[in-house]
């Protein structure tokens, strides 16, 4: 029949590491003392006239094989779900070229007219500015690349948490009985949730900046050929 369902309760400790939820995890929780594998009470002879105690069985529903099997695919999914990168390095580029695109402009602007007028410092802000825009053109792809692969891997760990109910269904078990399962599998749906969400908010991040720091160049070139 497989592992005694305590078993699971390693691996829904080992998702947990997995998922980032508990800080200091280095690896899987290893198994309490003990065997927790189901087997039946053997009888044990004795030279006393009073038998000796037999051990009982653990109680309660067994993991079959195949969820074991479910259960580590689902972990493993996690492990590299989490190891993924995501587009932070790249959106940190992107909100440093957009800082940048505005200190041109902001340069454009204070040269262009009045007593400050000065075309050389108005032609040096307009080229800040199309600078700054250029590292936001640049990195937008790098974070909607790592958005992408993100959604993927997240997908992946969906894929696997039904494959673990499938697997306790074919079994002919309830999911609900087996509680460390059921944890680890809600655990993993948020997990993936969780890492969709942050992708799509990110890419939504990247594609704003691309068009701030267009019309940011746009409002410069135009400031530009009026002034100089």
């Amino acid at each position: 029949m497989g592992r005694h369902v305590r078993v699971a309760a390693a691996a829904a400790a080992a998702l947990v590491c997995l998922s980032g939820g508990l800080s200091g995890c280095s690896g899987p929780e290893p198994l309490p003392s003990g065997s927790y594998v189901g087997m039946s009470p053997s009888a044990t002879a004795s030279s006393s006239s009073t038998p000796s105690a037999t051990p009982s069985a653990p109680t309660g529903p067994t993991v079959p094989a195949e969820v074991d099997s479910a259960v580590a695919n689902l972990a493993e999914q996690q492990r590299r779900l989490r190891e993924t990168d995501t587009s932070r390095n790249a959106l940190a580029a992107i909100n440093d070229g957009l800082g940048t695109t505005r200190s041109g402009l902001k340069t454009v602007r204070d040269f262009a007219f009045g007593t400050e007028k000065s075309c050389a410092k108005v032609a040096a802000g307009l080229a800040t500015t199309k600078s700054g825009a250029g590292v936001v053109t640049r990195n937008a792809p790098a974070a909607f690349t790592a958005n992408e692969r993100r959604r993927a891997a997240a997908g992946a760990v969906s894929t696997a948490a039904s494959a673990v109910e499938s697997a306790v269904k074919a079994a002919g078990l309830a999911i609900a009985a087996l509680t460390d399962v059921a944890a680890a599998v809600k655990d993993a749906r948020a997990q993936a949730s969780d890492a969709v969400a942050q992708a799509r908010d990110a890419d939504s991040t990247a594609a704003k900046a691309k068009a701030t720091a267009a019309d940011l160049v746009a409002t410069a070139s135009s400031i530009a050929a009026k002034a100089c």
